[in-house]
């Protein structure tokens, strides 16, 4: 797969057309194949710019014949994650930028598409031209469209260069490794055929080499299992405390629920990117948000930001004047909820035990007067 090329639209009669200053509505392509794609959004009445729906139907003719379509006129919540593959998974997450396919990846078995020829691919002989229009359609039938010609090169095609790195086919499994690294690709793991590139580097503060693999603009549809085999070291750190963990190229670090055995700790991310082995010494972090710890509150609910450095929240356990009593947790904003209607106005005690993913323990006692 080549990059792919964006092209800008303009207004025209209602419509849209390429915005291009020689032969205003061909694409020139070096390929004899071409998949199309289209950054595309709704806006409702009475929406600024910034009040952006998604699209409910989107289709593609050629030579006014239809190849592609979808319609989200029936949705399966189990089938949520193809969401990866029917847009520029890429665009979208190097440039925030939604494109959808007007073709299909190998792997993508979504059910909302419908007369899907060829996957939606365009083939193109020498000099061949093809029509190609793009209808949008919202959930009340209102539509654009975009009219444009795709033809080839005059000069003939363009050789692709070989890919290079490990082969992983989307519809087979996968394993690889060496006495530092081991990971397995189960089938339907990638969208379409991937040739891994698998790079290793030394971080000072790691306790393994680091290892690049692929990229993180490559969507997987599940989990891959990766193992990486601690360095040789000289500390007294229990192999409870190491994780593995995953940096981005905006260099934050997100750790995963781990397990180690013989010298390797094993994890089962769900993305590609920059791996390695990382310690988790540090106790999580208790802060109650609506009262003060000693004066008075008025508040029927109190409420506590648990936050933890890197492994992660595991086990939450809250206790008012030694009883147990219920926490609901918000973990997207690290929230806990805790119901104090029922008990009697004066002074108790709100004890906080919290305890993350390799096992450091957090225990906060907090005094508050119910008025």
């Amino acid at each position: 797969m080549v990059n792919p090329r964006q092209y800008n639209l303009t207004t025209y009669q209602k419509s849209y057309k390429l915005q291009q200053r020689s032969t205003p509505d061909t694409i020139t392509i070096p390929f004899n194949q071409v998949g199309v794609g289209v950054k595309v959004h709704d806006l409702a009445n009475g929406c600024d710019s910034d009040g952006y729906f998604g699209v409910y139907r989107l289709q593609m003719n050629v030579d006014n014949i239809k190849v592609y379509e979808f319609a989200l006129n029936r949705l399966d919540f189990n089938e949520g994650r193809y969401a990866n593959c029917h847009i520029d998974y890429k665009q979208k997450k190097k440039n925030k930028e939604q494109f959808y396919r007007c073709y299909l990846l190998p792997g993508n078995k979504a059910a909302i598409y419908d007369a899907v020829l060829n996957r939606g691919i365009i083939q193109l002989g020498k000099g061949e031209v093809k029509k190609v229009e793009i209808i949008s359609s919202d959930y009340f039938n209102n539509t654009s469209n975009v009219v444009f010609y795709i033809t080839t090169s005059s000069n003939g095609y363009v050789q692709a260069v070989p890919p290079i790195g490990l082969l992983v086919k989307h519809n087979e499994s996968k394993s690889w490794g060496n006495t530092r690294i081991k990971l397995t690709f189960d089938s339907a793991t990638f969208y379409d055929e991937t040739y891994l590139k698998i790079d290793s580097n030394k971080l000072p503060s790691a306790y393994s080499t680091s290892y690049q693999i692929h990229n993180e603009y490559t969507p997987l549809h599940k989990s891959f299992s990766l193992s990486i085999k601690l360095n040789n070291y000289n500390t007294q750190l229990p192999e409870s405390k190491f994780v593995l963990v995953r940096i981005k190229e905006n260099g934050s670090v997100s750790a995963y629920k781990s397990t180690v055995a013989n010298g390797w700790v094993s994890a089962n991310p769900k993305e590609l990117g920059t791996f390695y082995i990382a310690s988790d010494t540090i106790t999580p972090k208790i802060t109650p948000t609506n009262f003060t710890p000693g004066q008075s509150t008025k508040n029927k609910m109190l409420t506590l930001k648990i936050t933890d450095n890197l492994s992660g929240i595991e086990t939450y356990n809250f206790y008012v004047d030694n009883q147990w009593i219920v926490a609901d947790y918000d973990a997207k904003n690290d929230l806990i909820s805790i119901d104090i209607s029922k008990q009697v106005s004066g002074e108790h005690n709100l004890k906080a035990v919290v305890v993350d993913a390799v096992g450091n323990k957090k225990i906060n006692t907090f005094k508050f007067i119910k008025s």
